[in-house]
């Protein structure tokens, strides 16, 4: 959770400044390696839909969801991370949806509900 007093605009510009100085020695040993990839279209819409969505409204939208459901009722779902992937790499990739995919997915959503049942006085 984000400090009351603190931009998370603010935050985000520091945490990608560092994680710009971070990646960028590993994205040179790459490149001296010989690995590149495609500058086209699809790879930069990739890229900016990635820093645009999954990093700066994901964020967002979670310090907006810990400051409307509380902390300990919104840590419970990064439990709930396999169990989105799962399903979206079945719709999305075409993986094949297995029994053991299901057995785990019972186990989170067992576990999810068992743990908010003892939270609550």
């Amino acid at each position: 959770m984000v400090a009351a007093n603190l931009d998370p605009f603010g935050l985000i510009l520091v945490l990608t400044g560092l994680s710009i100085r971070i990646d960028f020695p590993f994205y040179i040993w790459e490149i001296v390696q010989g690995q590149f990839f495609d500058l086209n279209f699809k790879n930069i819409g990739l890229i900016l839909f990635t820093a645009i969505f999954q990093s700066v409204v994901a964020y967002l939208f979670w310090n907006k969801g810990i400051e409307v459901a509380e902390p300990n009722a919104a840590g419970f779902s990064s439990y709930l991370i396999p169990a989105f992937v799962t399903i979206l790499s079945v719709l999305v990739l075409d993986e094949s949806f297995e029994l053991f995919h299901g057995i785990a997915i019972a186990l989170i959503f067992s576990g999810l509900y068992l743990g908010m049942r003892v939270q609550q006085p």
